[in-house]
């Protein structure tokens, strides 16, 4: 996609700010930043390139798709992303780290176990190495809860320090106390899965979310993946989505003379897709969650 974008030098970065707009619009050669701006076209940085095209692909909590291109620090109607009502508990564990008949449950499968309020389901994913032997894989879980217990959000979105996390805990920073009355739940839950959370040793949680957005393209500047739209993990499209709006962005720039013509159509498709996936994450989620 990069290489699409005529003249442009991206860099991945990971500090985030209000999007400038200084020297940036449809008549102007180049995207200027400076340093005090220079994080500001979200996670694509372009220093003094001869493009005049800019992607957003943050994700849920891209600046880009935060704020107009006005630099106004408000968030434009239908760009939040909205709370589904439940959140994902989650974790991993090296597989040599539980006993061999738990192992067995998630060879080379999804195994789930459903109940009234909420889905656990566990499944194999590369080592930290990325290799895909046996032995040397982890095992992934993750436990989806609408919080009908005594726990609420505020209170699960609590760190161990005490601070009020906006959407996520990350790994290790869980609220003890908070864990461990999740734990007293899996004294319901099958074995394997009771053992297989008790096992991991930094869980974390986040909350779920439904995004759409009524465009992709404002001016030249384009949003792809999470930050354009993001639906619920149950539809396991989050990769495939964000590389096919990187893909199809490439190929429509590549296929048109005109670049106002190639965004307009790369957008109309995308959208289409964008939507449809997110429905489909919501009938899914609302026909396990309620």
């Amino acid at each position: 996609m990069a290489r699409s974008l005529a003249g442009a030098t991206a860099r991945c970065g990971s500090r985030r700010g209000t999007p400038s707009t200084d020297g940036f619009g449809p008549d102007s050669p180049t995207i200027t930043t400076t340093p005090a701006t220079r994080r500001s076209i979200s996670r694509l940085r372009i220093q003094r390139s001869p493009s005049r095209t800019a992607v957003g692909s943050r994700g849920t909590s891209s600046s880009r798709r935060r704020a107009p291109l006005d630099g106004s620090r408000a968030t434009p109607p239908g760009r939040r992303a909205e709370y589904a009502g439940y959140v994902a508990w989650r974790g991993t564990v090296p597989e040599t780290a539980v006993p061999e008949q738990v192992r067995e449950q998630f060879t080379s499968v999804f195994t789930f176990h459903e109940a009234e309020n909420h889905l656990i389901l566990g499944y194999p994913i590369p080592g930290p190495d990325g290799s895909v032997e046996p032995g040397e894989r982890r095992l992934n879980w993750v436990w989806y809860d609408n919080l009908s217990g005594s726990l609420d959000r505020e209170t699960v979105l609590t760190d161990a320090a005490g601070r009020r996390r906006e959407g996520a805990v990350p790994p290790g920073e869980l609220w003890e106390a908070v864990w461990n009355e999740k734990c007293e739940r899996l004294a319901g839950f099958p074995d394997v899965f009771e053992t297989l959370v008790r096992e991991t040793d930094d869980p974390f949680v986040q909350s779920i979310f439904d995004l759409t957005v009524s465009s992709m393209v404002e001016d030249r500047v384009c949003l792809v993946g999470d930050a354009a739209f993001v639906a619920r993990p149950h539809t396991a499209a989050g990769t495939s989505k964000a590389a096919g709006d990187g893909v199809t962005l490439a190929e429509a720039i590549e296929s048109h003379a005109d670049l106002d013509a190639a965004l307009a159509d790369w957008e109309s498709e995308r959208l289409a897709y964008g939507q449809r996936i997110v429905e489909r994450g919501v009938q899914m989620g609302d026909s396990y969650m309620k």
